[in-house]
């Protein structure tokens, strides 16, 4: 008679924080994650084949990183590297058998907004009106927002203002979302007064306030 035999399939218990954040755990920290794992009822002794993913981790904004594993608990690191999900949930996997457990993140505090440049070769633009070949009635401002680590912030909501609107002056539009890489633009478009002017880029995360200011156009 032949027997095919094997050890007890290995099973994950329920995952717990070393030390449960208080509120959303901020950019650019870390929790310690126990993952309990048995075998047959037993602390399991290795720990092959455990997986480890969360809703953060998958869009690039948190990682996990294994610990040591020791009387049968696998420990993990979790870094929240600014993501913007509000809760995420982090999955453990071995075979079969997987576990949940969401944790609340805040996103990266906006560091700086900064002036990237303009369309437009030099600092003028011409009257309303009086464009042409080689003449340009507007330039394209870029903004670039970034968190304290320098690093480009993704779907900040960013507000433009000018710091005249004589002539009929117009920056459009007044609110942008900024990209993958941290970047935003509007549009300044002359009136018909000549006038010099700067464009203020404004923008809040985490109830702090930041703006940034664009060289000047005339």
């Amino acid at each position: 008679v032949n027997l095919s035999v094997g050890a007890a399939p290995l099973t994950v218990g329920s995952l717990s924080f070393a030390q449960a954040p208080t509120g959303s755990l901020p950019a650019f920290s870390t929790l310690s994650l126990n993952i309990p794992v048995t075998s047959g009822g037993q602390p399991a002794t290795t720990v092959e084949g455990l997986s480890m993913t969360s809703l953060c981790s998958g869009d690039g904004t948190a990682t996990l990183v294994a610990g040591a594993f020791a009387n049968g608990v696998q420990s993990a690191t979790y870094t929240n590297n600014g993501c913007l999900r509000v809760n995420d949930t982090i999955t453990v996997t071995i075979g079969n058998s997987s576990q949940r457990i969401q944790v609340a993140v805040s996103p990266a505090n906006i560091g700086s907004i900064l002036f990237s440049g303009s369309s437009v070769s030099g600092t003028a633009i011409v009257l309303k009106g009086s464009g042409g070949q080689g003449r340009s009635e507007a330039a394209q401002l870029t903004f670039r927002v970034v968190d304290q680590n320098d690093k480009g912030l993704a779907g900040v909501d960013v507000d433009f203002a000018a710091t005249t609107y004589t002539g009929g002056l117009t920056v459009s539009p007044r609110r942008a979302t900024t990209d993958a890489n941290g970047n935003v633009m509007t549009m300044v478009s002359s009136g018909t007064i000549p006038t010099p002017v700067r464009v203020t880029a404004e923008a809040s995360r985490n109830g702090v306030k930041i703006s940034g200011l664009s060289d000047a156009l005339t």
